[in-house]
């Protein structure tokens, strides 16, 4: 009875997972830079109107010893939203309301004039710059650079570390 009994909790204790993975999101300061680095000075912006005041759904406390002077090249370091700020997660998780915020972010910034000028495999390794490129069927033939930017910006893989 004995070793029946062990046999069992061994089993069951080798089938559970020892930890669980949970999904990782960056924070504003991963996603600021991120998509600053794929769009250009011309995102600038809108990445400002959506990362510098929602600390608390994109994550990322601000640090009271690194406030920018008003005039400084980015307002995303400020506590722009005041102290409250300095108590955001670290990162961030996954909620509709940053999906929301993300959807609006990624439709403005497949808008943006400069975009026309990029080629779709060029926006693909500006993302995902250790990946293979995927073949062009992938996008279908009529496709537009907008709505691929629309789908890289949405994707879920480069939100997670």
């Amino acid at each position: 009875m004995g070793k029946l009994t062990l046999i069992i909790l061994l089993s069951l204790s080798l089938n559970q997972p020892y930890a669980k993975v949970a999904n990782n999101y960056h924070n504003r300061y991963f996603f600021y830079n991120k998509l600053f680095a794929v769009y250009g000075k011309s995102s600038k912006s809108i990445l400002e109107k959506y990362f510098s005041i929602n600390a608390t759904i994109f994550g990322g406390p601000c640090d009271p010893y690194e406030f920018t002077p008003s005039d400084s090249s980015s307002k995303i370091k400020d506590c722009n939203s005041g102290i409250h700020e300095m108590r955001s997660n670290i990162n961030s998780s996954n909620s509709n309301l940053k999906n929301y915020y993300f959807h609006q972010i990624c439709n403005e910034l497949s808008q943006l004039k400069s975009l026309k000028k990029i080629k779709w495999r060029a926006l693909y390794k500006r993302y995902y710059p250790l990946e293979e490129i995927p073949p062009a069927k992938i996008f279908g033939d009529k496709i537009e650079i907008k709505d691929i930017s629309y789908t890289l910006c949405m994707s879920e893989k480069w939100k997670k570390y």
